[in-house]
């Protein structure tokens, strides 16, 4: 069994995250992944549902405490096998915002505002 780490990554800091990087931390079980995160000093409300966000100094802890560094993309392969309703089609809306996901070739008519004669209005 392994925690994982990914690189660290640019975000726009917020009143949420006021970090100008973040990094994910992941586990391969629930349960090794909250006493791992409790050992870098991490409280388990941080948690995200399948993983813990991290700082860039709290990346540096998880990696000296033994956790496996991986690139993003491998970090959203381990997200997506851990959770497979979060795949590349599935949008999870981000406090009160609503997101509809529409097949490929398909019109979004929340975004595409067309009238019957199918001339943008």
């Amino acid at each position: 069994m392994a925690v994982y780490v990914d690189d660290l990554f640019a975000t726009s800091p917020s009143r949420e995250w006021p970090y100008p990087c973040a990094a994910h931390l992941v586990g391969d079980t629930e349960e090794e992944l909250h006493r791992f995160a409790a050992t870098i000093g991490l409280h388990r409300r941080w948690f995200q549902g399948t993983r813990y966000d991290l700082t860039a100094l709290r990346r540096l802890a998880a990696v000296k405490a033994g956790a496996v560094q991986v690139s993003q993309r491998r970090m959203a392969k381990l997200l997506i096998s851990l959770n497979p309703r979060s795949g590349a089609a599935t949008q999870i809306p981000y406090r009160g915002q609503r997101y509809r996901v529409t097949p490929p070739g398909q019109r979004n008519p929340t975004k595409d505002k067309r009238n019957q004669s199918g001339q943008k209005t």
